[in-house]
């Protein structure tokens, strides 16, 4: 039985779970109510706020500079985006920088899990610490003590469930995506599913376009599709 329900929830999710990782999540599969809940165990819902701040820098940097002279759609895709916390992020900092007279922007989040895209469609978030740099958007929100609610924003994400491991990839309403997040995604799948996704992203993003991973997701095997750029203490890579 305990084997029967790991390679389910590997053909469902698409992720490998090892053996380290089935002992910490047996038990709680057990104690999940239905399959749908025990799904959602397979992958840590871990998201934030201008996560990773270094990588928020870089895009203003240097993603948002073209942004700022070129008139034109910009597409954005977040594959993997829980909660939405990353896409509202993208959001509320991107759209300060499009052209002012014909700059487009569409960002879509995606994720296996419906429960975690309902979440992210209502938009609905506990307050934040003080120290969040949320602070500098609060027009953006609704807000009282306890949560904050997304108002409407000249470009707010639409949500979709996606399972990259098994379905097409999304394409954007024109051309081809600027910028694919996938972080904190690909170390939960095999070397060999991780060439595949890449290779599709790479076949989905504009000339130059940007990939973001993980802190942890180096891409170091895939320097023949991406090309590894800095900026400060972040990277990213560029479509070659």
């Amino acid at each position: 039985m305990s084997n029967d329900l790991r390679q389910r929830l590997e053909g469902a999710s698409g992720f490998e779970i090892p053996d380290h990782r089935w002992k910490q999540l047996h038990e709680k599969c057990l104690e999940a109510s239905n399959f749908t809940e025990q799904l959602a165990l397979t992958a840590v819902p871990k998201t934030d706020w201008f996560r990773n701040a270094p990588w928020y820098q870089a895009l203003e940097t240097e993603f948002c500079s073209h942004l700022k002279t070129q008139a034109k759609p910009w597409a954005c895709w977040s594959a993997g985006c829980s909660t939405g916390e990353e896409c509202y992020s993208l959001a509320l900092i991107l759209h300060r920088f499009l052209h002012p007279k014909n700059g487009q922007l569409e960002i879509l989040g995606t994720d296996f899990i419906e429960s975690r895209l309902n979440f992210a469609r209502e938009g609905k978030y506990s307050a934040p610490k003080s120290e969040s740099p949320l602070h500098s958007y609060r027009p953006s929100f609704e807000s009282s003590e306890s949560s904050w609610q997304i108002k409407e924003l000249p470009c707010k994400p639409q949500f979709q469930r996606h399972n990259l491991a098994s379905e097409a990839f999304p394409k954007p309403t024109k051309g081809l995506w600027d910028l694919i997040l996938c972080r904190n995604v690909l170390i939960y799948l095999s070397k060999e599913k991780q060439r595949e996704l890449l290779r599709q992203f790479h076949s989905l993003l504009a000339p130059e376009g940007w990939l973001m991973t993980g802190a942890s997701e180096t891409l170091l095997e895939h320097q023949d599709l991406f090309q590894v750029r800095f900026c400060g203490e972040a990277f990213y890579f560029q479509k070659r």
